[in-house]
C-alpha cells in the first residue's frame, strides 16, 4: 500500500469529529486516550485538531482502544461504534 492509500485508509477508520465525540461519551481526556491506545498525547492532540494525520498504525490504535471498551461493555461500546 503506498503511502497515500495508507492515509486515505487510515481517514475511513476514525476522523478527528468521531474521536472527539466517543472521548466525551466515555469521559475520556485526550491523555486516556493516548494511554489506551499506547500512543504519544500529541498525536491525539494533533489529530483532533486537524493538525496532523497520525499514521494508519496509530489510527488503528485509537480505533482499537475504542473497540476493546466495547467487547467488555456492549451498551457503551455499541454508542461509541455507531459514532
Amino acid at each position: 500500500m503506498t503511502p497515500r492509500n495508507t492515509d486515505y485508509a487510515a481517514s475511513q477508520l476514525l476522523s478527528p469529529t468521531q474521536s472527539k465525540a466517543a472521548c466525551a461519551l466515555l469521559a475520556w481526556n485526550q491523555q486516556e486516550l493516548a494511554q489506551r491506545a499506547q500512543i504519544g498525547i500529541f498525536t491525539v492532540a494533533d489529530f483532533e485538531r486537524g493538525k496532523r494525520t497520525p499514521t494508519f498504525n496509530n489510527i488503528e490504535a485509537m480505533r482499537a482502544a475504542f473497540t476493546m471498551l466495547a467487547s467488555v461493555s456492549p451498551t457503551v461500546g455499541f454508542k461509541v461504534l455507531i459514532l
